[in-house]
């Protein structure tokens, strides 16, 4: 995760467990989209472990330039979209559920800008302390316009959710956005991926309290 490689591989593959059990709990019902999160954050997680293993071996040039970009492929360009829509699928009520696909639409304008932002802009990922800072050596400066949409298309969609414990969900997410914000500002990227990460064991329990009520 943000911290050390160590931390990456162990938390991406206990991660991945957990996903992969969620995604058999969910049985391929309207929970699936959402109980895969655990299991693409393990994913996303375990390529940021290869990218500390690169950033200490000048050598290893192409194993930087691909974790960077599996890295920001989730965290940029597949979690504006999947998130929103992740909670039209769960959800029954019409009105939220065309509200959420608002969301999903604004998501993946989002993700295409970021696309040809990092398609166009070379990155160059760094150590710095514990933390891993990506610095886009272009920066547009439409950034935290962009950012502020993220924001809306990945952390609304959950309080739109009629599940409870979705909800809940979200409003851990928001706190772990603030924490970043406010003490990881130049590191948000990768720390409140890292929160995000583990909030996201939360998600197996949430799919597993759903199938108990409907046995």
């Amino acid at each position: 995760m943000c911290f050390s490689a160590e931390a990456s591989f162990i938390g991406g593959a206990t991660l991945t467990a957990i996903g992969t059990a969620s995604v058999v709990k969910a049985n391929r019902s309207v929970y699936t989209f959402f109980a895969a999160i655990p299991l693409l954050f393990g994913l996303q997680q375990i390529a940021e472990g290869f990218l500390w293993l690169a950033l200490a071996r000048p050598d290893w040039w192409l194993m930087k330039e691909l974790s960077t970009r599996i890295f920001l492929f989730f965290a940029n360009f597949l979690w504006p979209i999947w998130v929103p829509h992740s909670i039209v699928k769960l959800e029954d009520n019409p009105h939220k559920k065309r509200l959420v696909k608002v969301l999903t639409a604004v998501g993946a304008g989002v993700a295409l800008f970021y696309f040809f932002t990092i398609l166009m802009a070379p990155v160059d990922p760094k150590i710095v302390g514990n933390h891993i800072k990506y610095g886009f050596k272009t920066l547009s400066p439409l950034r935290i316009s962009i950012f502020v949409l993220y924001v809306a298309a990945t952390v609304p969609p959950f309080f739109i959710a009629g599940n409870k414990h979705v909800q809940r969900f979200g409003a851990i997410m928001l706190v772990s956005l603030l924490v970043s914000l406010v003490f990881f500002l130049q590191f948000v990227t990768s720390v409140w991926c890292f929160f995000a990460a583990l909030i996201s064991v939360y998600i197996y329990w949430i799919v597993q309290q759903q199938k108990q009520q409907h046995v």
